[in-house]
């Protein structure tokens, strides 16, 4: 009788070993499984904020290549009654006036009623300011003149050799006949005058008094 019963015990002791190891077993498989389980979830999302970042970079370098075109240098020609005439460079987006500071400001004289300081500057722009009382000689262009000035014209008494030529009619020999007596007479009085000029007459000064000025 004894003998069965230490047989039952065994066995029950067997099956609770048994039991035990496969407990254990369950246990360290959980353990070894659920770490990559964790880190293969965090890879799942971690591919959105991945996505996200390469999507702000190509943005932000769009961005900057817009700026860099929208931000181009362009060449500007100050020409007139500024502190120091020449050629600037500027950017695109630039106005008048931005180009007339670089040219150091203008002078006493000049007649800024009739420049627009607003207008946007162009690639190979003359930006000419005249003093006052004098009308923009006619091959520096109107851009940047107010609205509703008059139309502009040549200075008898400052303008050069080249731009003397300008005027219909009037070639290099003509040019330095009306420098000479500029020289000579202290100046024109009166655009009048012109027909002073050998070979400049009533027909030809009627066809270019409207591009004159004093």
């Amino acid at each position: 009788m004894l003998d069965i019963f230490d047989l039952i015990k065994g066995k029950s002791t067997l099956v609770k070993q048994i039991g035990a190891a496969i407990l254990i077993i369950v246990i360290g498989a959980v353990y070894l499984l659920w770490p990559r389980h964790e880190q293969s979830a965090k890879g799942i999302q971690s591919i959105p904020s991945t996505q996200t970042s390469q999507s702000i970079l190509h943005s932000e370098s769009r961005e900057k290549s817009t700026s860099k075109q929208t931000s181009a240098v362009i060449m500007v020609d100050v020409k007139g009654a500024v502190n120091k005439p020449g050629v600037y460079q500027v950017d695109t987006s630039e106005r008048v006036q931005t180009a007339i500071l670089k040219a150091g400001g203008q002078r006493a004289e000049a007649d800024m009623n009739q420049v627009n300081l607003a207008q946007r500057l162009t690639d190979g722009q003359v930006l000419y300011v005249p003093v006052k009382g004098e009308q923009v000689p006619t091959n520096y262009g109107t851009e940047a003149l107010s609205s509703g000035q008059t139309k502009i014209a040549i200075n008898l008494n400052t303008a050069t050799k080249e731009e003397l030529q300008n005027l219909e009619g009037i070639g290099e020999k003509k040019a330095d006949q009306i420098l000479d007596y500029r020289q000579e007479h202290g100046g024109f009085k009166s655009i009048e005058e012109l027909k002073s000029i050998s070979g400049i007459g009533v027909k030809r000064f009627e066809a270019i008094k409207d591009q004159l000025a004093i």
